[in-house]
Order: structure tokens, then sequence, then C-alpha cells
């Protein structure tokens, strides 16, 4: 599961482009991407263009039709509810959702499941995830400077 929040509801071609790219490198054939038929992607000019040039087809879904998407819909409600309570427990604002998101969604890969027997990591890449870099969300952090020398600028 991969996240890439954006600023704005413009297509995020670059975004999609980027992913296409690390997609290849993996050797993953994309054939097809599905967005909901009354969203802003499915209504984008720009963005069905884009696809028709890659070669990928796009496929929609009915709107408020959730079921359509298939096992997609039911990570997403995790990380939402994973990004709720790693919100509200730092008691940090919802200004913050972007930066959780992205600490929910590392989560959830590095997580076990029953389903595969395994983390959606190790499952795509193979090997085990390192989670030594994990730390609590929304913790204090401390930046440490190295104290001046005697002579040195101190602008």
């Amino acid at each position: 599961l991969w996240n890439f929040p954006t600023a704005s509801k413009r297509p995020p071609l670059f975004i999609v482009d980027y992913f296409l790219a690390q997609l290849k490198q993996e050797n993953v054939i994309v054939a097809s991407i599905r967005v909901d038929e009354d969203g802003a992607l499915a209504r984008s000019s720009e963005f069905t263009s884009f696809l028709v040039a890659k070669e990928i087809t796009l496929d929609t879904t009915g709107g408020y039709a959730s079921w359509l998407k298939g096992k997609i819909e039911r990570p997403h409600r995790t990380i939402a509810s994973k990004v709720r309570a790693m919100l509200y427990n730092s008691g940090l604002s919802h200004d913050f959702w972007c930066y959780a998101a992205e600490g929910a969604a590392d989560a959830y890969r590095y997580s076990f499941h029953s389903a595969i027997q395994m983390t959606p990591y190790e499952a795509w890449y193979g090997i085990k995830p390192n989670i030594k870099h994990l730390r609590v969300w929304g913790c204090i952090v401390y930046i440490r400077f190295p104290s001046p020398k005697k002579l040195d600028d101190r602008v």
C-alpha cells in the first residue's frame, strides 16, 4: 500500500508517473488503474490522455459503490482509523494528517497480515522489513547541536 498525499484536487500526474516508473523498475506492468467514476481523476481529460499515452486502461467504479473497488477499501479504512488515533493520541492538530497517514501506511506495511502469512513489505520485496528506524509517532524529538569551539563563528 502506497500513499501520495497532494495539496490540490488537480490530477497528480507527476506522482502517477513517478509511481509507474518505480513499478517498472520492479518489473511490474500496470495494465489498468481503477478510480471513482464521480471523482476528479475520472473526469480529468489531462489524466485520461496521460493514461492513453502510457497505454493504461482506465477502469471506473460507480459513485458511492466501495464494494466495486475490491480489497483496497479495507486498508484505506484501517489507515484512516490509525490516522485518527495517532492525531488524537499525540494531541496534534488535523493539519498533520498527511504525516500521520505516511506513518500509518508504514505501520500497515510492516505489520503481519494473517491472509498472506507475512507482512506486505515482505510479500513485495521478499525480505523481512527492518523496523529499527520506527519511532512513536508524535513523540518529542530533541535536536542535538554540537557545542561550538572557542574560536568558531557563532552566527
